[in-house]
């Protein structure tokens, strides 16, 4: 399997993507949870939470806080990858 040499770009055109409505591609994620040791706070932040939000479409669906909040959280991460 390749190497990823550029967690945040992945992570943050996954976090685009999920904003988005989009699907999310999992390969490079999975990837990345496989050396996930490597990465900095930020990406594993971002990396569990996109994990989470693929977990949990159904919460989303049904809690209306829940969607907020797992939108937010995303958004900010975003930032943080970006900035």
């Amino acid at each position: 399997m390749q190497k990823i040499t550029d967690s945040r770009s992945v992570l943050a055109d996954a976090i685009r993507r999920a904003l988005s409505g989009q699907e999310i591609v999992a390969a490079p994620l999975a990837q990345m949870m496989s050396g996930w040791h490597h990465l900095n706070r930020a990406e594993r932040g971002a990396l569990l939470q996109l994990q989470n939000w693929s977990d949990d479409g159904p919460l989303r669906q049904q809690f209306a806080r829940h969607a907020e909040y797992s939108e937010n959280r995303l958004a900010r991460l975003l930032n943080i990858l970006e900035g």
